[in-house]
């Protein structure tokens, strides 16, 4: 292991983590991937994950996520998984499978649960901020826990299928997590776990710059063999692995805001693009309205690999 010593430059003690936050490991060493100026990344050789370290203190995820209730409010209405062929065709095949219960961990205003229900789920959420919360559950009309899912899901049951979408990069222990999710799946149930891809095109060109690396909002940067190793240690069996753009911009934006990145002088990405602190070079609207221009955008799209989805069954017996 690459032993660094001494503080960065936030004055954050930049002794190595002891292991790693997923799988335990304790072959670690310093990121050339990710690492920026203001966030120290490491890499776990066993599993693949990168992860922040030292974490961020609790105030500053909390200023990180400033703006967030209002953003929530604001993009209610405007889910993207309604439109999402490879969402409504899995929940539409698991639940003529035999799946009727869902919990969404991390579910937001609700977009994901909205479309389960009308694929014939019987929906429960978790999220962590009471404001998002209190808006889906008013809207959709379901029960939706407030607070930090490793404190609720020991009070819950088991669900014939568990989402966590864009939940896992964000958590201080995802493989806690992880584990503990397995633990709340019913034998022959599914969990859905997407995640950006820390192994995609725009991940290994853009580096630093890619447009998912957030710290101190996304925490560890997931691969294939991420979750290899995740689901071995949780008895978890992978049904497949989806590669896929998911919300991500097309791929020739991500490099048009990497160039903005450099000629601005930005070093590394400032935390988040939606209301959350930190400067931004090019706004998210912007990027979509170029998404939405772009010349060969169907070939992109259909081709990027910016997300991961991973469909993973409890196989254990009924």
């Amino acid at each position: 292991m690459l032993v660094l010593r001494g503080r960065d430059a936030n004055g954050r003690n930049r002794s190595p983590p002891p292991r790693c936050i997923l799988c335990d490991g304790r072959d670690l060493r310093r990121s050339r991937r990710f690492t920026g100026r203001s966030w120290q990344t490491w890499d776990c050789e066993d599993c693949d994950l990168a992860f922040v370290w030292p974490m961020p203190t609790k105030l500053e995820i909390s200023a990180a996520y400033q703006g967030y209730s209002r953003v929530a409010e604001e993009t209610a209405n405007e889910s993207e998984y309604t439109s999402d062929r490879f969402i409504v065709d899995l929940l539409t095949s698991l639940f003529r499978a035999g799946g009727t219960t869902v919990l969404d961990i991390g579910c937001s205003t609700g977009g994901f649960l909205e479309t389960a229900k009308t694929t014939g789920w019987k929906g429960t959420g978790i999220e962590i901020d009471a404001a998002a919360a209190t808006l889906t559950a008013n809207r959709l009309n379901l029960d939706v826990k407030v607070g930090d899912a490793l404190d609720l899901l020991p009070s819950l049951g088991r669900f014939d299928l568990v989402a966590a979408s864009h939940t896992l990069e964000h958590v201080v222990s995802p493989g806690q997590l992880f584990a503990e999710i397995g633990r709340h799946v019913n034998p022959g149930g599914h969990i859905l776990a997407r995640v950006p891809n820390s192994r995609s095109r725009a991940a290994i060109l853009l580096r630093k710059r890619w447009n998912w690396y957030r710290p101190p909002v996304h925490l560890s940067y997931f691969s294939e063999r991420s979750f290899e190793v995740a689901a071995a240690r949780a008895r978890l069996k992978i049904r497949s692995v989806t590669t896929r753009r998911g919300p991500a911009h097309l791929f020739p934006t991500e490099l048009l805001l990497a160039t903005a990145r450099i000629v601005s002088g930005e070093a590394a990405y400032q935390d988040t693009v939606k209301g959350n602190a930190g400067p931004t070079v090019v706004s998210s609207r912007f990027l979509s309205w170029v998404d939405r221009r772009m010349l060969a955008q169907g070939y992109f799209g259909k081709h990027d690999d910016s997300e991961l989805a991973v469909l993973l069954e409890n196989a254990g017996e009924k």
